[in-house]
């Protein structure tokens, strides 16, 4: 996978004509892509560098599989001690640009009562939505009445943007190995 990875992001760097800056070569932070959220902040992916960050992509008005990824980053989020807490960052981005505006994004965030400070429920084009879920191994395809099958990994990024763990657990605190790596990370990175 990490090959693939390389691969993905040097591509994209010929074609964007960015600069690799002080990232390691696989880190997901050589994404240009510009993204929006619930508070109508943008930000790219970049802008996440010195802490970790659980990333993972979802849609607002899925009722399977994306409410129990909420829950289950929400339930690691509170096995953490509070200073590990404090340092960890969650992106969730949309499939459905389409439908997931802003608005849609609050008043998710409102819904599930996410914490503005930690969560960030985000937006970006269809072209960065693609680009995004090849970088971070998540499968995806539109269904006809519109929703969306996908996977519903949860991916950590450490503060150079790079992935060092990943989990397809519905509720990632249902990983011991994953939660492990994610407590080490916020507490040395």
């Amino acid at each position: 996978m990490r090959p693939m990875i390389c691969v993905l992001l040097s591509w994209l760097l010929l074609c964007t004509g960015a600069r690799a800056g002080d990232w390691p070569g696989d880190s997901l932070y050589h994404l240009p892509a510009r993204l929006s959220d619930q508070q109508q902040r943008d930000f790219a992916l970049a802008d996440l560098h010195g802490r970790p960050a659980l990333v993972a992509m979802f849609y607002t008005s899925c009722q399977y599989i994306c409410p129990l990824m909420i829950e289950g980053i929400q339930q690691a989020e509170k096995s953490l001690d509070p200073a590990q807490r404090d340092r960890l960052q969650i992106v969730m981005i949309s499939f459905d640009p389409g439908h997931d505006d802003t608005a849609a994004l609050a008043r998710t965030a409102t819904d599930k009562h996410l914490d503005p400070v930690r969560w960030r429920l985000a937006r970006t084009d269809p072209g960065n939505v693609r680009q995004l879920a090849a970088l971070l191994g998540v499968r995806y395809r539109e269904l006809a009445g519109g929703g969306f099958n996908h996977t519903g990994d949860v991916v950590l990024l450490d503060g150079s943007g790079r992935a060092i763990a990943r989990t397809a657990a519905i509720g990632a605190a249902k990983d011991a190995a994953f939660m492990s790596t994610l407590r080490a990370a916020l507490s040395s990175d």
